[in-house]
């Protein structure tokens, strides 16, 4: 797996924490942990830490929220999902950017816009979880970029 990829996949992660444009620290978490699960299955290389990748969505996080306010996403996500197209498992990378969704308890109409984008881009069947409304057992601590 190249670097670019890599870069792709965390971006496509990172995103799904900032497609509500609400983000908590129970999602940055998950964006962690997203990315050491798709570690776990070959996806992500080279390896990186959890420092690792808590620098990398530091260095990254402006950029990408900006274009989710902005609304200059949907062709930059077009170009990301098709970098990612000679990814085998890509119902992994769903599960992960569905672990990240799940991570402040709701399921926002915009996280769901992504997973639909990527399983119709990747031309593959994924159905989404449903998930009750409300901040569980995470720290709903919501964080400002």
């Amino acid at each position: 797996m190249n670097t670019r990829t890599t870069e792709s996949l965390l971006s496509l992660l990172a995103m799904t924490v900032f497609a509500d444009k609400t983000v908590y620290a129970a999602e940055i978490f998950g964006f962690v942990k997203a990315a050491q699960y798709l570690q776990s299955k070959n996806l992500v290389n080279p390896l990186l830490t959890e420092a690792d990748l808590l620098v990398w969505y530091e260095n990254h996080k402006e950029d990408l929220f900006r274009r989710v306010v902005k609304h200059d996403i949907e062709e930059w996500l077009k170009e990301c999902l098709n970098e990612l197209n000679n990814v085998e498992d890509k119902a992994s990378i769903l599960t992960a950017m569905t672990d990240i969704a799940k991570a402040d308890d709701e399921l926002h109409i915009s996280e769901v816009a992504l997973h639909v984008l990527a399983a119709k881009i990747w031309n593959i069947d994924y159905e989404l979880p449903v998930i009750a409304s409300g901040h569980g057992d995470f720290d709903s601590e919501l964080v400002l970029i």
